[in-house]
């Protein structure tokens, strides 16, 4: 047992979990708020991103899901990270994609100093330890690009991003089929980015899972 998941463990044992929505002792979403989340989204419901192969995600990005969200992403609550990360996993067994390698979307270094943690990155941990599937870190973020908002126009959007993604080994990735991974799919701009500097580094296909979707 890693030295982490040792102190994360006697955490547990000394201070049970509450749930993050209702404050509930047990655990950080409870089967109750569980069940009051809205349908898991149909993969019609994500669109076309250019060079990405197909895309999923798991919820909306509304009510609870949006405030699971918060408590990771922003209140650092980093356990949380199995718990998105399982409902990721449940999505990916039944879309099925064929890949290769792990590579999440990158914060970038002044946030992840911030921050504290990369929340994608933990995201992609998680899931490579319940499918197998090597994480690698091959992207490398070279600037900071703020949220994409919807208000913004296509255009806009894709300028924003524009060389924000470096792949500085392509040989990690050279004819690999990636799952690329992100927490939140708003504009859909960032993972075309991500997947175009990929591509460019050698990969194959690329396919993109998050765990919400801004719809």
């Amino acid at each position: 047992m890693r030295l982490r998941d040792f102190a994360d463990s006697a955490l547990r044992l000394l201070f049970p979990p509450r749930c993050v929505l209702c404050g509930r002792e047990g655990d950080l979403v409870c089967e109750s708020c569980r069940r009051s989340l809205p349908p898991r989204l149909d993969p019609d419901a994500i669109p076309k991103l250019n060079g990405i192969r197909a895309a999923r995600a798991v919820w909306p990005y509304e009510g609870n899901v949006r405030e699971i969200v918060r408590h990771y992403k922003y209140n650092g609550l980093r356990s949380l990270a199995p718990v998105l990360a399982l409902e990721m996993g449940d999505v990916l067994h039944e879309w099925g994609p064929a890949t290769d390698v792990i590579v999440h979307v990158p914060v970038h270094p002044a946030r992840l100093r911030e921050r504290g943690f990369d929340q994608s990155g933990l995201l992609a941990r998680e899931l490579s330890q319940m499918t197998g599937l090597v994480a690698i870190s091959a992207l490398v973020r070279l600037r900071e690009t703020g949220v994409q908002a919807r208000a913004m126009s296509a255009a806009e959007r894709a300028a924003n991003v524009r060389g924000a993604f470096h792949v500085p080994n392509p040989a990690q990735i050279r004819r690999a089929n990636v799952l690329l991974i992100d927490d939140v799919l708003t504009t859909g701009a960032t993972l075309t980015e991500a997947a175009r500097a990929l591509r460019h580094g050698g990969a194959n296909n690329v396919y993109a899972l998050t765990f919400a979707h801004e719809t």
